[in-house]
C-alpha cells in the first residue's frame, strides 16, 4: 500500500494464478482489441451491515496495464473511506489474500 493523498492509496496485488484471464482477448489471428476494463474485489471483512455474508464486493478499474495483469500484477488507486467496509479493511488489515475477478469489459474504445 502506497499512500497517494490523505484519502487515497495505491494498492498493489500479485497473482500466480494462470487462469486469471486477460482484459484483451486474442486468438484466431486477431489483434487485441483496446477496451477499458475493471475487476471485482471480494473482501472478507467479517460481519457487516451490507448483508448476512461475511464479505463485500467492490468494482475497481486498475491503473496498471493489461500486460501487467497478464504478468500477474495489478495496481489500483482506491479512495479510502473511514467508514467504508472494503476500503477500511484493505487499508487497516493489510490482508494476505484478496479475491479479484477476471477482467470485465467496461467500455469498448473505437
Amino acid at each position: 500500500v502506497t499512500p497517494v493523498t490523505r484519502h487515497s492509496a495505491l494498492f498493489a496485488f500479485s497473482s500466480s494464478d494462470l487462469k486469471r484471464g486477460t482484459p484483451h482477448p486474442r486468438g484466431r489471428g486477431r489483434m487485441a482489441e483496446p477496451v477499458t476494463w475493471h475487476t471485482t474485489l471480494l473482501a472478507e471483512v467479517g460481519p457487516n451491515a451490507e448483508g448476512p455474508l461475511p464479505w463485500v464486493e467492490r468494482d475497481y478499474t486498475p491503473v496498471s496495464s493489461a500486460k501487467e495483469w497478464e504478468q500477474g500484477r495489478c495496481e489500483m488507486l482506491i479512495k479510502v473511506y473511514a467508514d467504508g467496509a472494503a476500503t477500511s479493511w484493505l487499508h487497516s488489515a493489510s490482508p494476505q489474500r484478496v479475491w479479484l475477478s477476471r477482467p470485465e469489459r467496461t467500455l469498448r474504445v473505437p
